[in-house]
């Protein structure tokens, strides 16, 4: 993920001019599709794959269908979010084809894709939403931004918890945690004849989730999601809009500011949870 300005362009790309700001992120869109950039270390033979998109440099050179502008009226430091968090947190709500209103809605993990469904749904309105993770500070922060119920999975039964409150189960679960056991966790407390589990997590690849193969013959679904099945400019227009309303406080999600120098710092704090989205200025 990131924003950054447009220096120069390629043969063949039409969609970017020079001094255009842009975001910067994984999901696929229109226009020159490149393979990554080989660049030889300094004094030896190591060759080093950037990858068609690259963001921890002052300078980048990025396939063209890996850009989109930034949206008028969403700043550089929220822009960012529309690189991946916001498009597969948001677009998994968003793009769901079957949401209606007083749906009971659950997001299990509280990353920044986690922190992107719960916002979305609840901007949406006409939801009730329950938000799990098992960190109490950020539960404390989707309790604030609107969430009905909050549960530390750690600390209290999930299944009791959400069945003490809606005894029919969650109507459909947007899982963000990481892990094959939080997808089993979402797929739990789902409603037995209609729930629907969306995940969008990577587990540990080569893991196994583990489920009743009756709960799926009642009516259970379980659907994965690849970046929420987000089309990354229309999405943007549609976050853009709903945070110029004020219906989006993105800002929030930006929790700590760090320096070029302090990128490792950056990292250390995001696997420890002490950051939602860390954002690294390479300006200074």
């Amino acid at each position: 993920e990131g924003v950054g300005t447009v220096v120069q362009t390629g043969p063949g790309v039409s969609r970017f001019d020079k001094g255009d700001k842009v975001v910067l992120g994984w999901l696929k869109n229109h226009g020159c599709d490149v393979q990554g950039s080989l660049f030889k270390k300094k004094d030896s033979n190591l060759l080093v794959n950037s990858g068609p998109v690259t963001t921890l440099s002052t300078k980048t050179i990025v396939s063209e269908n890996r850009l989109i502008l930034l949206p008028r009226g969403i700043p550089d430091e929220v822009g960012v979010l529309l690189g991946c968090a916001l498009p597969t947190g948001a677009g998994m709500v968003l793009n769901y084809p079957e949401l209606r209103e007083n749906m009971i809605l659950a997001v299990v993990g509280l990353g920044g894709i986690g922190m992107s469904a719960l916002l979305t749904a609840i901007a949406l309105s006409g939801f009730r939403v329950i938000a799990i993770d098992v960190d109490d500070e950020r539960l404390r922060l989707a309790k604030e931004f609107g969430a009905d119920q909050i549960i530390n999975s750690q600390k209290q039964n999930v299944f009791q918890e959400v069945m003490r409150q809606y005894s029919s189960g969650v109507d459909v679960c947007f899982e963000a945690g990481g892990y094959c056991e939080t997808i089993e966790l979402g797929f739990s407390i789902l409603n037995d004849t209609k729930g629907h589990l969306v995940f969008a997590s990577h587990p540990e690849s080569g893991g196994k989730i583990s489920l009743d193969p009756h709960e799926l013959i009642k009516g259970k679904k379980l659907s994965g999601s690849w970046g929420g099945g987000s089309n990354p400019e229309k999405i943007a227009q549609k976050l853009r809009d709903l945070f110029v309303l004020g219906k989006l406080p993105l800002e929030r999600l930006i929790e700590k500011k760090y320096k070029f120098g302090q990128i490792n710092d950056a990292f250390n704090d995001m696997r420890r949870g002490i950051s939602i989205r860390p954002l690294i200025d390479l300006r200074s």
